[in-house]
């Protein structure tokens, strides 16, 4: 069992470097990952790469959290 089994962890900017490990680290600790990414491919991959690597619960949402809106959905 992990220290956040059971937990939703909200990671933007997932889709590559510090994101990626970021997400990657919820995941090792059990959390479900919401991959919040700009870049379609990058937020894919990296989903795709936590239920293969971890088993993670993962889900990819393309935002900009530059638009406003596009926050408010993805947190929808």
């Amino acid at each position: 069992m992990g220290k956040l089994d059971g937990r939703v962890a909200v990671v933007t900017g997932a889709g590559m470097g510090i994101g990626r490990g970021v997400a990657g680290a919820f995941a090792r600790e059990g959390a479900s990952v919401l991959v919040a990414e700009i870049d379609e491919a990058a937020g894919l991959e990296t989903t795709q790469w936590l239920r293969d690597e971890w088993g993670a619960g993962a889900e990819f949402v393309r935002t900009d959290v530059t638009d406003k809106a596009q926050v408010v959905a993805m947190v929808d």
